[in-house]
């Protein structure tokens, strides 16, 4: 039981994680001034991708339509307002408890 819980919480933080780089990598790098010459939302969305495709070994997983769907609907007050700093410690503190899980899971004796 406390494995599949550590396993499950580790999908999630994971998926958190996956998220937060994705948005930061979207931001900083202002790959949402590519859609401003798009005019259909394939194009839209082929602008993100290809944007995003350069920092793609730094993500957890590849990147889905709806990882892309998601930074369409960042509101402008949200890009604009942008902490790194807090973006940055968010992530550290999730890759802290990403390491404690699997020292936890390492530790687990079967039986």
């Amino acid at each position: 039981m406390l494995k599949a819980e550590l396993q499950l919480e580790a999908e999630q933080l994971n998926d958190r994680l996956h998220a937060k780089t994705l948005e930061q990598i979207f931001i900083e790098n202002r790959i949402y001034k590519a859609i401003e010459e798009q005019t259909t939302t394939d194009e839209v969305a082929l602008a993100v991708r290809t944007g995003l495709w350069p920092f793609a070994p730094q993500l957890k997983r590849d990147i889905t339509d709806d990882d892309i769907e998601t930074l369409l609907k960042i509101p402008i007050r949200r890009i604009s307002r942008y902490d790194i700093n807090r973006a940055e410690k968010e992530m550290k503190e999730i890759r802290a408890r990403l390491r404690q899980i699997k020292k936890h899971l390492d530790g687990i004796i079967p039986y």
